[in-house]
């Protein structure tokens, strides 16, 4: 075994005690990790749909109206581009949803603070627009912070 090949091994086996294998590779392929193509999707990494298709009217009236549908739930709305529902969440899992998400994410719609965690999540996947109640305190944000 090479070195790397032995490192990966050990690391198999001591992680085998806490989770299996395949929960491993599952949480490694959420992190960006590939482990050699052995991916639990058979190597068939899905692509991010791309939309051309974005919303043409004011996005502010658009996002608040879409904003009536969790108001007073304290959940969150992902939108695609032409402001459809792709996923109602919590905002602690904001971050996650969007990493896992299969359609191009254009914006998020938060009921309460959009946590610097939320934020950065945002710039990361590169959604355009971001809408909650409140904000805490996050410098150079390249997603746009509409206040609702």
């Amino acid at each position: 075994l090479s070195g790397w090949e032995d490192q990966r091994l050990g690391t198999l086996m001591a992680l085998r005690k806490r989770f299996t294998v395949g929960e491993f590779l599952r949480r490694a392929e959420m992190n960006g990790n590939s482990y050699g193509g052995n991916n639990v999707n058979n190597g068939s990494k899905e692509k991010v749909e791309e939309t051309s298709v974005e919303f043409s009217g004011d996005i502010k009236e658009g996002l608040r109206s879409a904003y009536e549908k969790i108001k007073g739930t304290k959940n969150a709305l992902i939108l695609d581009g032409k402001l459809d529902v792709i996923r109602k969440v919590s905002p602690r899992e904001i971050g996650r949803s969007l990493g896992m998400s299969r359609q191009r994410v254009f914006a998020v719609i938060v009921d309460g603070t959009a946590t610097s965690g939320i934020i950065g999540a945002c710039d990361e996947y590169g959604v355009k627009h971001l809408a909650a109640t409140n904000f805490s305190s996050y410098e150079n944000a390249k997603v746009n912070l509409i206040s609702l």
